[in-house]
């Protein structure tokens, strides 16, 4: 009777042994779509080039698309590559714009006189208010 006793907890152990196992292991190696998503999110804001873009991530059977607005071609790529890297992604699609508000500004920039730097005037005499310029 204490045999079939002692069998009994020493195959319950076992059995229960295995499926925690089997547990740590499951957990350990998830990949499922939601869990790149958030990899794939923290990744693109920890980096230095793309960090300040607001860049989107969703992923479907391990393949992410990226969507959002980027300032220039190359950080597009640096997105793409940057995304890429995460554990569990199987592809990247990128659905990312380039913002043409840059380009539009550094035009303007130079074509109108009203944005234009202004030289500064030298001052020819001592100030009348007796305020010293080269101070401010």
């Amino acid at each position: 009777m204490r045999s079939v006793y002692k069998f009994r907890l020493q195959a319950g152990l076992l059995v229960f042994s295995l499926q925690l196992a089997g547990c740590a292991g499951a957990t350990y190696d998830t990949h499922d779509d939601l869990t790149i998503s958030t990899h794939v999110k923290i990744a693109l804001l920890d980096d230095v080039r793309v960090g300040g873009d607001r860049l989107d991530a969703a992923t479907l059977h391990g393949v992410v698309t990226l969507s959002g607005t980027v300032s220039s071609q190359a950080d597009a790529d640096r997105a793409i590559a940057v995304a890429s890297k995460v554990r569990g992604v199987k592809a990247v699609k990128s659905e990312l714009k380039i913002s043409s508000s840059q380009l539009q500004l550094s035009a303007l920039r130079f074509s109108s006189p009203l944005l234009a730097p202004r030289p500064r005037l030298p001052v020819l005499g001592p100030d009348p208010i007796g305020c010293d310029a080269e101070r401010l």
